[in-house]
């Protein structure tokens, strides 16, 4: 690190084409906690909540095929005490089962689409063996 080796922070920031500001606060924080490597950044961090009702929601659509994400949230948070802030959470949990299906399916029937549509269909109504 060039400021270990006895740069400024200052010259740090000019030679690395940064704010000074930001080369104080990574030094700052590499001085706290020895970490000299940036934290991950993006990705998912919250959909471990969602899944660990996957089976009630699931048993919930099984009662009542045509339930909205609305009529689930509500569900979730009378019987269990657990609230999402918008039904878009519970989608987006069904679209990336869906999406995990779809692919089990299509690998199964490629050169066929009707059969895609079918078995998504047999799924949605529990008759897949999926």
């Amino acid at each position: 690190m060039a400021v270990a080796s006895g740069m400024t922070r200052r010259a740090a920031a000019v030679r690395f084409g940064v704010s000074s500001s930001s080369v104080i606060r990574w030094v700052t924080e590499w001085q706290t906690s020895g970490r000299d490597h940036a934290l991950k950044q993006g990705g998912d961090r919250r959909s471990h909540r969602i899944e660990a009702w996957s089976a009630f929601l699931l048993a919930a659509i099984e009662a009542k095929a045509d339930i909205s994400l609305v009529e689930l949230a509500e569900k979730l948070a009378v019987e269990h005490g657990v609230r999402f802030e918008l039904p878009r959470v519970l989608w987006r949990h069904f679209l990336s089962e869906l999406r995990s299906l779809m692919h089990v399916i299509s690998s199964e029937h490629k050169s066929e689409p009707q059969l895609l549509l079918e078995g998504c269909f047999q799924w949605r109504t529990g008759a897949a063996d999926c």
